[in-house]
């Protein structure tokens, strides 16, 4: 379980919300983690002291956060500044700042380089906006790099994991996005971007607009209209369409990664358009009405199934290509 999964239970367990099962997986966590149980007492007492708060009480809510960032994450050699509005006031303060601990996890810190570093953390962010106006929605687990003026002839980012992009119109300033193995470049355009260093791909998938996807060497390259989009296998470097025109790209912005009492079944049917691949349940289908409760947005593949083989004993294979997986086994956690 990752930081998020477990900041949302003691979340819900705070408010009243969480189920028995959540409970216990919450308890199993604390008993197990030393460093997970001292951060949940920590922030505990923020909670309890919120709820006893006279309405004139002014929390220190930059501090506190910064307490809490440092005993979560350790510290780097460059700073690091939570975005925080400035309003924030009373005891509601102290609440607000506790849940957005498990909601929010988007940081910005200024590098060495001169650029900004805008991480995403263990969920997505609700939306970020770059110096020139254009919006860029980070999923989890991403990194996204741009100077904080852009240069007079380009607007150049560099995209570690998965971002969407809203560009603003600017035919004379082309926008660049690097990624570890490819090129995106647009006009203005509204377009999702896919480059993991954990996944044997690149993807861009075009929602409005056109876009140039192309390897770093230059020498593949497609062009990609509305509705259209292209892959880069990072082995060959050479980039290519695909066919289908799947909703999958989007799916972790528009929460379909987020599984609540879905019935493995639907989680499978998902996760085959998200990763392009395919699953044999034949021999798993004893499963697949059992019902799961789970954020994978940001996960690569062998992850998800990690945690599915964790909680039900299942099994799986992969064919020689890997693009076949097969389910075995497996039972519903009680």
């Amino acid at each position: 379980m990752n930081d998020h999964e477990r900041l949302l239970l003691l979340h819900k367990k705070w408010i009243g919300s969480i189920s028995q099962s959540e409970l216990s997986l919450l308890e199993d966590e604390l008993a197990s983690d030393e460093s997970f149980r001292k951060e949940a007492t920590w922030l505990e007492k923020m909670w309890e002291k919120a709820a006893k708060a006279e309405p004139s009480f002014q929390p220190d809510a930059i501090g506190a956060w910064e307490k809490f960032r440092k005993r979560l994450h350790p510290p780097s050699t460059a700073s690091r500044v939570f975005l925080m509005p400035a309003i924030w006031k009373g005891a509601a303060a102290v609440a607000l700042l506790v849940s957005l601990v498990a909601i929010v996890p988007l940081f910005l810190r200024s590098g060495e380089d001169g650029l900004q570093h805008v991480h995403s953390g263990n969920g997505k962010n609700n939306g970020y906006t770059l110096p020139d106006g254009s919006v860029v929605w980070l999923n989890a687990f991403s990194r996204l790099d741009h100077p904080p003026v852009f240069d007079a002839d380009k607007r150049m980012v560099k995209l570690e994991g998965e971002a969407y992009f809203e560009v603003e119109a600017d035919p004379s300033h082309p926008f660049i996005i690097e990624t570890p193995h490819g090129e995106v470049r647009v006009t203005g355009t509204v377009f999702n971007v896919r480059a993991y260093k954990k996944e044997k791909f690149e993807e861009v998938f075009v929602k409005s607009g056109k876009v140039s996807f192309q390897s770093r060497s230059g020498k593949y390259s497609v062009q990609l209209k509305p509705g259209e989009r292209a892959n880069l296998q990072k082995a060959s470097r050479k980039v290519l369409p695909l066919p289908e025109p799947l909703a999958a790209p989007l799916y972790w912005k528009e929460g379909k990664l987020n599984f609540r009492n879905a019935p493995l079944r639907d989680v499978f049917k998902v996760l085959e358009e998200y990763f392009h691949v395919s699953f044999n349940t034949e021999k798993a289908l004893e499963i697949l009405d059992c019902p799961l409760t789970i954020d994978f947005a940001g996960y690569s593949l062998a992850e998800c199934l990690g945690y599915i083989n964790k909680h039900t004993g299942l099994t799986h294979k992969y064919n020689s290509n890997q693009t076949i997986i097969t389910l075995m086994g497996g039972v519903c956690p009680k």
